[in-house]
């Protein structure tokens, strides 16, 4: 089976983990990918697979189109910490 990869624009992965308040160390644990694998999503130098983009909607609670738009969206729980 042929592995589908999504185009996501790396701010909304960040928003969205942000928005969870996870880590990237602690987020990529429960994706089960390697750091640098998850830290090149956020920096736009890969692409998540989009069984990956599921997992990760499910971990964060976030609405996938939120995740899968262009723009990027804004957290106001982010600045609560």
């Amino acid at each position: 089976m042929k592995r589908v990869y999504l185009d996501i624009n790396p701010q909304n992965l960040i928003w969205a983990r942000e928005c969870a308040r996870y880590s990237q160390e602690k987020l990529e644990k429960r994706v089960e990918v390697g750091f640098n694998k998850y830290h090149q999503w956020e920096s736009g130098n890969a692409k998540p697979t989009i069984h990956q983009v599921y997992d990760l909607v499910r971990m964060l609670n976030r609405p996938k189109r939120r995740i899968l738009q262009q723009g990027c969206g804004s957290c106001p729980r982010a600045s609560l910490t």
